[in-house]
Protein backbone atom coordinates (compact mmCIF):
# COMPACT_ATOMS: atom_id res chain seq x y z
CA UNK A 1 0.00 0.00 0.00
CA UNK A 2 0.98 3.64 -0.26
CA UNK A 3 3.33 4.49 2.59
CA UNK A 4 4.20 7.90 4.00
CA UNK A 5 7.21 8.33 6.29
CA UNK A 6 7.38 11.44 8.42
CA UNK A 7 10.55 13.08 9.66
CA UNK A 8 10.57 15.95 12.16
CA UNK A 9 11.20 18.62 9.53
CA UNK A 10 10.51 16.93 6.23
CA UNK A 11 7.61 15.29 4.47
CA UNK A 12 8.99 12.25 2.59
CA UNK A 13 7.06 10.31 -0.07
CA UNK A 14 8.25 6.74 -0.59
CA UNK A 15 7.36 4.81 -3.75
CA UNK A 16 3.81 3.57 -3.62
CA UNK A 17 4.76 0.00 -4.41
CA UNK A 18 8.09 -0.17 -2.59
CA UNK A 19 6.47 -2.03 0.28
CA UNK A 20 3.95 -3.95 -1.82
CA UNK A 21 4.28 -7.25 -3.64
CA UNK A 22 1.14 -6.79 -5.70
CA UNK A 23 2.09 -7.44 -9.32
CA UNK A 24 -0.35 -5.04 -10.93
CA UNK A 25 0.31 -3.04 -14.08
CA UNK A 26 -1.45 0.04 -12.70
CA UNK A 27 -2.28 0.60 -9.04
CA UNK A 28 -4.74 3.29 -8.03
CA UNK A 29 -4.78 3.99 -4.31
CA UNK A 30 -6.50 7.37 -4.36
CA UNK A 31 -9.19 8.54 -6.77
CA UNK A 32 -7.86 10.69 -9.57
CA UNK A 33 -9.96 13.67 -10.64
CA UNK A 34 -11.61 13.51 -14.03
CA UNK A 35 -9.91 16.06 -16.25
CA UNK A 36 -10.45 17.07 -19.83
CA UNK A 37 -7.75 16.01 -22.24
CA UNK A 38 -5.29 18.76 -23.04
CA UNK A 39 -2.79 19.30 -25.79
CA UNK A 40 0.07 20.42 -23.54
CA UNK A 41 3.01 18.07 -23.97
CA UNK A 42 6.33 16.96 -22.52
CA UNK A 43 7.29 15.25 -25.75
CA UNK A 44 10.99 14.54 -25.21
CA UNK A 45 13.19 13.75 -22.24
CA UNK A 46 14.30 17.39 -21.96
CA UNK A 47 10.75 18.71 -22.64
CA UNK A 48 11.36 19.65 -26.30
CA UNK A 49 14.10 19.82 -28.92
CA UNK A 50 15.94 22.53 -26.96
CA UNK A 51 16.53 20.08 -24.06
CA UNK A 52 15.77 23.07 -21.85
CA UNK A 53 14.12 21.00 -19.12
CA UNK A 54 11.56 23.82 -18.91
CA UNK A 55 7.79 23.60 -19.29
CA UNK A 56 6.79 27.22 -19.99
CA UNK A 57 3.03 26.67 -19.88
CA UNK A 58 2.69 24.85 -16.55
CA UNK A 59 0.85 27.10 -14.10
CA UNK A 60 -1.11 24.75 -11.83
CA UNK A 61 1.92 23.37 -9.97
CA UNK A 62 3.83 26.43 -8.79
CA UNK A 63 5.62 27.85 -5.77
CA UNK A 64 2.31 28.32 -3.94
CA UNK A 65 0.78 24.93 -4.71
CA UNK A 66 3.63 22.42 -4.95
CA UNK A 67 3.26 21.66 -1.23
CA UNK A 68 -0.34 20.51 -1.90
CA UNK A 69 0.53 17.78 -4.39
CA UNK A 70 -1.22 14.53 -3.52
CA UNK A 71 -0.42 11.00 -4.60
CA UNK A 72 -2.96 9.59 -7.11
CA UNK A 73 -1.80 6.32 -8.68
CA UNK A 74 1.18 4.18 -9.68
CA UNK A 75 2.32 2.07 -12.62
CA UNK A 76 4.29 -1.04 -11.73
CA UNK A 77 6.14 -2.23 -14.81
CA UNK A 78 6.71 -5.89 -15.68
CA UNK A 79 9.99 -7.68 -15.01
CA UNK A 80 12.07 -9.29 -17.75
CA UNK A 81 14.85 -11.29 -16.13
CA UNK A 82 18.31 -10.09 -17.14
CA UNK A 83 16.99 -7.10 -19.08
CA UNK A 84 19.18 -3.99 -19.32
CA UNK A 85 16.07 -1.84 -19.69
CA UNK A 86 13.97 -0.12 -17.03
CA UNK A 87 11.45 2.65 -16.58
CA UNK A 88 12.77 6.04 -17.59
CA UNK A 89 11.09 9.44 -17.12
CA UNK A 90 8.01 9.38 -19.36
CA UNK A 91 7.01 11.54 -22.31
CA UNK A 92 3.48 12.92 -22.43
CA UNK A 93 1.25 14.09 -25.29
CA UNK A 94 -2.50 14.24 -25.97
CA UNK A 95 -3.36 12.90 -22.52
CA UNK A 96 -1.19 9.84 -23.16
CA UNK A 97 1.83 8.89 -21.12
CA UNK A 98 4.54 6.77 -22.76
CA UNK A 99 7.09 4.94 -20.66
CA UNK A 100 9.74 2.29 -21.20
CA UNK A 101 10.01 -0.79 -19.02
CA UNK A 102 12.06 -3.98 -18.84
CA UNK A 103 9.85 -5.66 -21.43
CA UNK A 104 9.35 -2.83 -23.93
CA UNK A 105 7.15 0.26 -24.12
CA UNK A 106 3.66 0.97 -22.83
CA UNK A 107 1.16 3.79 -23.30
CA UNK A 108 -1.19 4.88 -20.50
CA UNK A 109 -3.95 7.38 -19.93
CA UNK A 110 -2.09 10.32 -18.38
CA UNK A 111 -4.87 11.17 -15.89
CA UNK A 112 -5.98 7.70 -14.78
CA UNK A 113 -2.96 5.44 -15.36
CA UNK A 114 -5.07 2.99 -17.39
CA UNK A 115 -2.97 1.05 -19.89
CA UNK A 116 -3.82 1.75 -23.54
CA UNK A 117 -1.34 -0.31 -25.55
CA UNK A 118 2.03 -2.03 -25.32
CA UNK A 119 4.98 -2.95 -27.49
CA UNK A 120 7.08 -5.86 -26.25
CA UNK A 121 10.71 -6.52 -27.19
CA UNK A 122 11.18 -9.28 -29.75
CA UNK A 123 14.17 -11.59 -29.99
CA UNK A 124 16.24 -11.15 -26.83
CA UNK A 125 14.66 -8.77 -24.29
CA UNK A 126 17.80 -9.09 -22.15
CA UNK A 127 19.76 -7.28 -24.88
CA UNK A 128 17.84 -3.98 -24.66
CA UNK A 129 18.68 -0.73 -22.91
CA UNK A 130 15.89 1.79 -22.18
CA UNK A 131 14.69 3.15 -25.53
CA UNK A 132 14.82 6.88 -26.24
CA UNK A 133 11.26 8.17 -26.67
CA UNK A 134 10.04 11.30 -28.45
CA UNK A 135 6.53 12.25 -29.57
CA UNK A 136 6.40 13.96 -32.98
CA UNK A 137 2.85 14.78 -34.03
CA UNK A 138 0.89 11.53 -34.13
CA UNK A 139 4.06 9.42 -33.93
CA UNK A 140 6.00 8.01 -31.01
CA UNK A 141 9.62 7.54 -32.09
CA UNK A 142 11.61 4.97 -30.13
CA UNK A 143 15.35 4.46 -30.60
CA UNK A 144 16.59 1.07 -29.38
CA UNK A 145 20.10 -0.18 -28.61
CA UNK A 146 21.51 -3.49 -27.45
CA UNK A 147 23.52 -3.89 -24.26
CA UNK A 148 25.49 -7.06 -25.08
CA UNK A 149 27.84 -6.04 -27.90
CA UNK A 150 30.45 -3.59 -26.62
CA UNK A 151 32.56 -3.24 -29.78
CA UNK A 152 30.02 -3.06 -32.62
CA UNK A 153 26.56 -2.20 -31.26
CA UNK A 154 23.71 -1.51 -33.66
CA UNK A 155 20.64 0.66 -33.35
CA UNK A 156 17.08 0.55 -34.62
CA UNK A 157 14.18 2.93 -34.55
CA UNK A 158 10.46 2.24 -34.59
CA UNK A 159 7.66 4.72 -35.22
CA UNK A 160 4.31 4.00 -33.56
CA UNK A 161 0.90 5.60 -33.92
CA UNK A 162 0.39 7.28 -30.55
CA UNK A 163 -3.32 6.42 -30.51
CA UNK A 164 -3.15 2.64 -30.84
CA UNK A 165 0.53 1.60 -31.02
CA UNK A 166 0.35 0.54 -34.67
CA UNK A 167 3.80 0.24 -36.25
CA UNK A 168 4.27 2.88 -38.94
CA UNK A 169 7.88 2.31 -39.99
CA UNK A 170 11.19 0.96 -38.75
CA UNK A 171 14.86 1.50 -39.59
CA UNK A 172 18.13 -0.23 -38.76
CA UNK A 173 21.46 1.57 -38.29
CA UNK A 174 24.89 -0.07 -38.17
CA UNK A 175 25.80 2.16 -35.23
CA UNK A 176 24.14 2.82 -31.88
CA UNK A 177 21.41 5.40 -31.29
CA UNK A 178 22.57 6.89 -27.98
CA UNK A 179 21.10 10.37 -28.56
CA UNK A 180 17.85 11.27 -30.31
CA UNK A 181 16.48 14.73 -31.08
CA UNK A 182 13.47 15.68 -33.21
CA UNK A 183 12.92 19.08 -34.83
CA UNK A 184 11.62 20.43 -38.16
CA UNK A 185 10.12 17.01 -39.07
CA UNK A 186 13.58 15.42 -38.85
CA UNK A 187 14.82 12.94 -36.25
CA UNK A 188 18.59 12.90 -35.68
CA UNK A 189 20.30 10.04 -33.89
CA UNK A 190 23.93 9.88 -32.79
CA UNK A 191 26.21 7.23 -31.38
CA UNK A 192 29.69 5.78 -31.60
CA UNK A 193 30.93 2.22 -32.00
CA UNK A 194 34.44 0.88 -32.46
CA UNK A 195 34.66 2.44 -35.91
CA UNK A 196 33.51 6.07 -35.72
CA UNK A 197 30.91 8.45 -34.28
CA UNK A 198 27.99 9.00 -36.65
CA UNK A 199 25.04 11.42 -36.82
CA UNK A 200 22.17 10.48 -39.11
CA UNK A 201 19.04 12.46 -40.00
CA UNK A 202 15.79 10.70 -40.95
CA UNK A 203 12.38 11.89 -42.09
CA UNK A 204 9.83 11.70 -39.27
CA UNK A 205 7.06 10.90 -41.74
CA UNK A 206 8.51 7.72 -43.26
CA UNK A 207 11.95 6.99 -41.75
CA UNK A 208 13.77 7.82 -44.98
CA UNK A 209 17.46 8.70 -44.46
CA UNK A 210 18.10 12.35 -45.32
CA UNK A 211 21.79 12.76 -44.48
CA UNK A 212 24.66 11.30 -42.46
CA UNK A 213 27.92 12.74 -41.16
CA UNK A 214 30.79 11.93 -38.82
CA UNK A 215 30.75 13.58 -35.39
CA UNK A 216 29.42 13.46 -31.85
CA UNK A 217 26.23 14.79 -30.28
CA UNK A 218 26.40 14.67 -26.49
CA UNK A 219 22.87 15.84 -25.62
CA UNK A 220 19.59 15.94 -27.62
CA UNK A 221 19.66 19.63 -28.48
CA UNK A 222 18.29 21.42 -31.52
CA UNK A 223 18.13 25.23 -31.59
CA UNK A 224 15.30 25.94 -34.03
CA UNK A 225 16.60 23.33 -36.47
CA UNK A 226 20.32 23.75 -35.77
CA UNK A 227 22.45 21.07 -34.11
CA UNK A 228 25.92 21.67 -32.65
CA UNK A 229 28.13 18.59 -32.95
CA UNK A 230 31.67 17.87 -31.84
CA UNK A 231 34.04 17.04 -34.69
CA UNK A 232 35.33 13.49 -34.97
CA UNK A 233 38.94 14.41 -34.15
CA UNK A 234 37.79 16.53 -31.16
CA UNK A 235 39.48 19.67 -32.51
CA UNK A 236 36.34 21.78 -32.85
CA UNK A 237 32.60 21.92 -33.38
CA UNK A 238 30.23 22.30 -36.34
CA UNK A 239 26.71 23.70 -36.37
CA UNK A 240 24.51 21.68 -38.72
CA UNK A 241 21.21 22.37 -40.43
CA UNK A 242 19.00 19.57 -39.10
CA UNK A 243 17.15 19.26 -42.43
CA UNK A 244 20.19 18.84 -44.68
CA UNK A 245 23.22 18.17 -42.49
CA UNK A 246 24.96 21.18 -44.05
CA UNK A 247 27.56 22.96 -41.91
CA UNK A 248 26.42 26.50 -41.02
CA UNK A 249 29.50 27.55 -39.04
CA UNK A 250 32.56 26.01 -37.40
CA UNK A 251 34.17 26.73 -34.03
CA UNK A 252 37.74 25.83 -33.02
CA UNK A 253 36.44 24.92 -29.54
CA UNK A 254 35.21 21.44 -28.72
CA UNK A 255 31.80 22.25 -27.27
CA UNK A 256 29.48 19.77 -25.55
CA UNK A 257 26.15 21.49 -25.97
CA UNK A 258 23.77 21.03 -23.01
CA UNK A 259 20.66 23.02 -23.97
CA UNK A 260 19.28 25.82 -26.09
CA UNK A 261 17.15 28.70 -24.91
CA UNK A 262 13.39 28.02 -24.86
CA UNK A 263 12.90 30.14 -27.99
CA UNK A 264 15.51 28.17 -29.96
CA UNK A 265 18.69 29.94 -28.90
CA UNK A 266 21.22 30.80 -27.66
CA UNK A 267 23.19 27.63 -27.00
CA UNK A 268 24.59 26.73 -23.58
CA UNK A 269 27.57 24.40 -23.68
CA UNK A 270 30.43 22.97 -21.65
CA UNK A 271 33.94 23.49 -22.98
CA UNK A 272 37.00 21.21 -22.84
CA UNK A 273 38.23 22.73 -19.56
CA UNK A 274 34.81 22.43 -17.88
CA UNK A 275 33.80 26.03 -18.54
CA UNK A 276 30.15 26.96 -19.10
CA UNK A 277 29.47 29.25 -22.04
CA UNK A 278 26.64 31.01 -23.82
CA UNK A 279 27.05 30.79 -27.61
CA UNK A 280 25.31 32.86 -30.27
CA UNK A 281 23.58 30.29 -32.45
CA UNK A 282 23.71 32.55 -35.50
CA UNK A 283 27.46 33.22 -35.45
CA UNK A 284 29.17 30.91 -32.96
CA UNK A 285 30.45 33.88 -30.95
CA UNK A 286 30.83 33.30 -27.19
CA UNK A 287 28.80 35.86 -25.24
CA UNK A 288 30.22 34.82 -21.85
CA UNK A 289 32.16 31.97 -20.27
CA UNK A 290 32.49 30.94 -16.61
CA UNK A 291 35.43 28.67 -15.65
CA UNK A 292 34.70 25.28 -14.08
CA UNK A 293 30.95 25.94 -14.10
CA UNK A 294 29.69 23.36 -16.60
CA UNK A 295 27.17 20.59 -16.06
CA UNK A 296 23.73 19.37 -17.02
CA UNK A 297 21.29 22.23 -16.86
CA UNK A 298 17.81 23.63 -17.32
CA UNK A 299 17.04 27.07 -18.71
CA UNK A 300 13.78 29.00 -18.40
CA UNK A 301 14.87 32.11 -20.30
CA UNK A 302 16.17 34.54 -17.67
CA UNK A 303 17.96 31.92 -15.58
CA UNK A 304 20.10 28.80 -15.94
CA UNK A 305 20.01 26.05 -13.31
CA UNK A 306 23.24 24.05 -13.44
CA UNK A 307 23.91 20.71 -11.73
CA UNK A 308 27.49 21.59 -10.80
CA UNK A 309 28.76 18.58 -8.88
CA UNK A 310 26.90 18.57 -5.57
CA UNK A 311 25.62 22.15 -5.96
CA UNK A 312 22.64 23.45 -7.87
CA UNK A 313 23.69 26.86 -9.15
CA UNK A 314 21.38 29.47 -10.69
CA UNK A 315 22.93 31.93 -13.13
CA UNK A 316 21.72 34.93 -15.07
CA UNK A 317 21.40 33.65 -18.63
CA UNK A 318 22.38 37.02 -20.14
CA UNK A 319 25.59 37.52 -18.14
CA UNK A 320 26.50 34.20 -16.52
CA UNK A 321 26.55 35.86 -13.09
CA UNK A 322 25.70 33.57 -10.18
CA UNK A 323 22.33 34.33 -8.59
CA UNK A 324 22.21 31.64 -5.92
CA UNK A 325 23.74 28.28 -5.05
CA UNK A 326 22.23 25.41 -3.12
CA UNK A 327 24.54 22.66 -1.75
CA UNK A 328 23.47 19.02 -1.51
CA UNK A 329 25.13 15.99 -0.02
CA UNK A 330 25.71 14.13 -3.29
CA UNK A 331 25.87 14.49 -7.07
CA UNK A 332 22.90 16.02 -8.88
CA UNK A 333 21.11 14.85 -12.02
CA UNK A 334 19.60 17.06 -14.71
CA UNK A 335 17.35 19.70 -13.15
CA UNK A 336 13.95 20.60 -14.59
CA UNK A 337 11.81 23.69 -14.03
CA UNK A 338 8.10 24.52 -14.33
CA UNK A 339 5.74 26.96 -12.66
CA UNK A 340 8.59 28.85 -10.99
CA UNK A 341 9.80 25.66 -9.29
CA UNK A 342 13.13 24.01 -10.08
CA UNK A 343 13.41 20.33 -9.17
CA UNK A 344 16.78 18.95 -8.06
CA UNK A 345 17.40 15.20 -8.13
CA UNK A 346 20.13 14.03 -5.77
CA UNK A 347 22.20 10.92 -6.47
CA UNK A 348 19.19 9.04 -7.91
CA UNK A 349 17.66 9.05 -4.44
CA UNK A 350 15.79 12.25 -3.68
CA UNK A 351 13.91 14.96 -5.51
CA UNK A 352 13.71 18.39 -3.90
CA UNK A 353 11.59 21.33 -5.21
CA UNK A 354 13.14 24.78 -4.87
CA UNK A 355 11.92 28.28 -5.56
CA UNK A 356 13.53 29.00 -8.94
CA UNK A 357 14.06 32.69 -8.13
CA UNK A 358 15.64 32.24 -4.69
CA UNK A 359 16.78 28.63 -4.29
CA UNK A 360 14.71 28.27 -1.13
CA UNK A 361 13.41 24.76 -0.51
CA UNK A 362 9.62 24.64 -0.78
CA UNK A 363 7.58 23.20 2.09
CA UNK A 364 10.61 21.22 3.31
CA UNK A 365 9.52 18.10 1.44
CA UNK A 366 11.26 15.57 -0.74
CA UNK A 367 10.48 12.43 -2.74
CA UNK A 368 12.35 9.18 -2.16
CA UNK A 369 13.83 6.87 -4.81
CA UNK A 370 13.67 9.09 -7.88
CA UNK A 371 15.48 8.08 -11.07
CA UNK A 372 16.34 10.74 -13.63
CA UNK A 373 14.03 13.71 -13.15
CA UNK A 374 10.33 14.44 -12.68
CA UNK A 375 8.01 15.33 -15.55
CA UNK A 376 5.60 18.19 -14.83
CA UNK A 377 2.76 18.74 -17.29
CA UNK A 378 -0.96 19.60 -17.21
CA UNK A 379 -1.01 19.91 -13.43
CA UNK A 380 0.51 16.46 -12.95
CA UNK A 381 3.92 15.47 -11.64
CA UNK A 382 5.27 12.05 -12.67
CA UNK A 383 8.37 10.43 -11.21
CA UNK A 384 9.89 6.97 -11.61
CA UNK A 385 12.11 4.79 -9.45
CA UNK A 386 13.15 2.73 -12.47
CA UNK A 387 10.40 0.16 -11.82
CA UNK A 388 7.48 2.13 -10.36
CA UNK A 389 6.06 5.34 -11.82
CA UNK A 390 4.07 7.49 -9.36
CA UNK A 391 1.63 10.23 -10.36
CA UNK A 392 0.86 13.29 -8.21
CA UNK A 393 -1.84 15.94 -8.67
CA UNK A 394 -3.25 18.84 -6.71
Amino acid sequence: MRSFHHAPRRRIFASAVAASAAALCAITLAPAPVLAATTTTWRADGYGPQNSGFNPVETAINTSTVDRLAYRWSILSPIARGSCSRQSPPVVANNRLFVSDQAGIAAYNATTGAQLWTYRFTGHPADEVPPLLTVAGNRLLAAFNGCISQSDPDGRMLAFNVADGARLWSIFRDAPMDVQVVDKDVVVVAGEDVFEPVLTGYSVSDGRELWSTIGRLHQPVSANGRVLMEQEDRTGSDLLDIRTGAVLWTSPTRWEVQAAGPAGGPLYATGPAGELARINVETGAVAWSVPAAGGKLAVDGPRLYVAQGTNLVARDSATGAQLWSRPFFSALGKPVVAGGVVYATVDRRFMVPLNAATGVELDDWTYEGVLGHPVIVNGWLYVTTGRVLDAFHL
